[in-house]
């Protein structure tokens, strides 16, 4: 057992390879750990379930630093090019193997800015969700997209779907929630179940339009209604898709800091030059903004190294003068 012992049996998962995984892995549980809360001191495992893809030591060595459990074990092999398969496969691999009360997924480019009290009231709601932040391959039920949902409905007996309003557009489709994060109960085997909707899902090749991006999240969302368990709603400031605060409807925007529990970044900081300023006008009335900004420094993610910068922009150059040809 870690050091740091598990104050509250909820064992945390994330899932770290090379690449940008690293630094955002690092990071979130950085933040974790500083700013959790009771939950501060988790039980953490970090999932390393493709070979081709094993972090660097140095990145290893750093989460072990902040009391991490590596998991390196070959997890995907099956779908080893799609790399958002990996979390339903170690999900399900943790529920199995790690016994635990209950357990929550984070994406790894999330950041704590204050203890996830919500966790605390796990059972007997059995899983916080966050509907999708627009509808994207999600359906309205009269869309180009129904045909599909109405065929995933029918072949995992999901007899009566009912439809939930997107985050940042308002807009209601049928139930799709954003798998970013995912805590549930540990007595119901919702992981699980979500492997095995997932694994037949792509078996089947059940993708939109053949475009199997999406299907970890949209296999989620069918496991967990065809499970027919507590769902409840993640409250404002939970999972919040801070990149697209300014264009995010009033009743779901968050108003200061002192509402956000988690943030998920997404792509904040992939352009170089220009970082999206809502999470810098937001972590900016956080008491701890220095800390922010330092480790942002450390690990690499904003500002971004120089060789960083220049193959961005050279990636980008070369993609103008393709659309151009």
């Amino acid at each position: 057992m870690s050091s740091l012992g598990h104050k509250h049996d909820t064992t945390v998962i994330i899932c770290c390879e090379k690449g940008d995984l690293e630094n955002q892995s690092i990071l979130f549980v950085r933040s974790l750990r500083k700013f959790g809360g009771d939950f501060k001191k988790s039980r953490v495992l970090c999932f390393c379930p493709r070979p081709h893809r094993t972090p660097t030591n140095h990145t290893l060595k750093l989460l072990e630093k902040e009391e991490v459990e590596i998991i390196t074990k070959n997890l995907n092999p099956q779908y080893s090019d799609y790399g958002f398969g990996n979390k339903p496969l170690i999900c399900g691999y943790a529920e199995r193997n790690f016994p635990s009360r209950n357990y929550v997924f984070f994406d790894s480019d999330q950041l704590i800015l204050k203890e996830p009290t919500i966790l605390k009231s796990l059972s007997p709601t059995d899983t916080f969700l966050l509907p999708v932040d627009k509808k994207g391959v999600g359906s309205t039920g009269s869309d180009e997209t129904a045909t599909f949902w109405k065929n995933l409905h029918n072949h995992f007996n999901i007899k009566q779907p009912r439809k939930l309003k997107t985050t940042v557009t308002n807009t209601s489709i049928w139930n799709y929630w954003n798998a970013g994060l995912l805590p549930v109960v540990g007595n119901k085997e919702i992981y699980s179940q979500w492997q095995e909707t997932f694994e037949e899902m792509m078996g089947n090749k059940m993708f939109p339009s053949g475009n199997k991006t999406f299907t970890d999240q949209i296999s989620f969302s069918l496991a967990v209604q065809q499970l027919e368990i507590n769902i409840d709603q993640l409250p404002i400031g939970y999972n919040y898709p801070i990149q697209d605060h300014f264009n995010t409807c009033e009743e779901n925007k968050i108003l200061n800091v002192a509402s956000a529990h988690t943030l998920h970044y997404h792509r904040s900081f992939k352009t170089p030059s220009k970082a999206n300023k809502a999470i810098f006008q937001l972590l900016s009335e956080h008491p701890q903004y220095n800390w922010f900004m330092d480790q942002f420094q450390k690990v690499h993610l904003y500002p971004r190294p120089f060789t960083y910068r220049l193959k961005y922009y050279f990636n980008s150059y070369l993609n103008t003068v393709k659309n151009r040809l």
